[in-house]
Parts: structure tokens; C-alpha cells; sequence
């Protein structure tokens, strides 16, 4: 349970790191813009926490009657995941503009959104990843992953922001995601590689 809490936790702050450094290089109001981008981003990401839920006790009994098992639903869940993701980033991206009829200067907030929204398969696909570890029991890898993605992160905005504003936040919410998903795509796809070996 420590690795998975502590995971979480710097997860949390690779998320939030970038609108902390907006509000000390950036004025109030383009936090706001952002931040109400990010909100909306934020309900759409609540779908794979839902299915990880449902899905991490079945995995767990997958993986006792053989890593073949696991294979197999982890896949499935993968596609039920993208399938779900590309319908999100479609709807989020082309509705984007509908937050100007709420009020006229959300408009502002319309291209973070469309650059988080290009993020939500990669969002959806690294939870699965995540708990796809915790059930081959290598859940002690992630704390280095999500700490590497974390420090990545906060160079990049670091860098970028003073420039780039809240466009800079989004592409590297979105980058730092993507380095998770890479390196724990590898490590699982090498523990079902090195599982499938040792059984033939």
C-alpha cells in the first residue's frame, strides 16, 4: 500500500505542479483560465478511475490462475479504455467552444482544453498501466517512474511558462503522462514476456 500511496501522492503533484508555477509567473486571471480547463479535463478522467476500480480485483484473480489470463483481460480493458478515451477527446475538443456561451472571456480557456483533450487516451491507458504493475506485484517501480516524470515536469514548466503561459502546462501535463505510460507499457510488456518464458 506504501509504494501505490506514495505514487499517488507525487502522481497529484505532477499534475498540480504546473498550476502552482502559473500563479508565480502568470497573472491571477490566466490561472483561472486554465484552472477551468483543467476542471473539465478533470471530470473526463474520473471514467478510467471507475473502471480500474471494477477492474484491479478481477486482474488480482487473473494473475493466480496464470499470467495468460491476465494477458488476455488486460488487453481488453486496454481497448474498452481507448475506445472510451477517443470518444472523450473527440466530444471535449470539438464542444471546447461551447464554454464561451457561459461566459464571454472563457474563451481563453478553449485551446488549453483542446491541448489537454489530446491527452485523455494517454491519461486513460497509464491507469491501466499503473494497476497492471500493482498486480505483477511491482508496484515499488513506480515511485522512480512518476518521480522522473515529476522532475521532467517541473524543468519543463519551469522553462516554458514565463513564455508560453497555461499553453506550456497543458502540453507538459500531457508529456510528463506520456513518459509514465511509456516506461510502464515497457516494464509490463518485459514481465509478460519474462512470465511466458519461464513457463515454456
Amino acid at each position: 500500500a506504501f509504494p501505490v500511496g506514495v505514487t499517488l501522492l507525487i502522481n497529484m503533484l505532477m499534475i498540480r505542479i504546473g498550476t502552482i508555477l502559473l500563479a508565480f509567473f502568470r497573472s491571477s486571471s490566466e490561472v483561472g483560465f486554465y484552472g477551468l480547463a483543467f476542471r473539465v479535463f478533470d471530470v473526463v478522467l474520473v471514467f478510467p478511475t471507475f473502471v480500474m476500480n471494477s477492474a484491479y480485483p478481477i486482474m488480482v484473480e487473473r494473475i493466480r490462475h496464470g499470467p495468460e489470463q491476465l494477458v488476455g483481460f488486460v488487453k481488453k480493458v486496454a481497448l474498452l479504455l481507448f475506445i472510451a478515451s477517443m470518444a472523450g477527446l473527440i466530444i471535449l475538443f470539438f464542444a471546447s467552444p461551447l464554454l464561451e456561451l457561459i461566459r464571454a472571456e472563457f474563451m481563453k480557456s478553449q485551446i488549453p482544453l483542446k491541448i489537454l483533450s489530446l491527452w485523455i487516451p494517454i491519461f486513460f491507458l497509464s491507469s491501466l498501466m499503473q494497476w497492471t504493475l500493482v498486480s505483477l506485484k511491482k508496484e515499488k517501480l513506480l515511485i522512480p517512474i512518476y518521480l522522473l516524470a515529476l522532475v521532467i515536469n517541473l524543468i519543463a514548466n519551469l522553462i516554458m511558462i514565463p513564455r508560453f503561459g497555461m499553453l506550456a502546462v497543458a502540453l507538459n501535463t500531457g508529456i510528463s503522462e506520456f513518459i509514465v505510460l511509456f516506461i510502464t507499457f515497457a516494464v509490463v510488456l518485459q514481465s509478460f514476456r519474462e512470465t511466458k518464458e519461464l513457463r515454456t
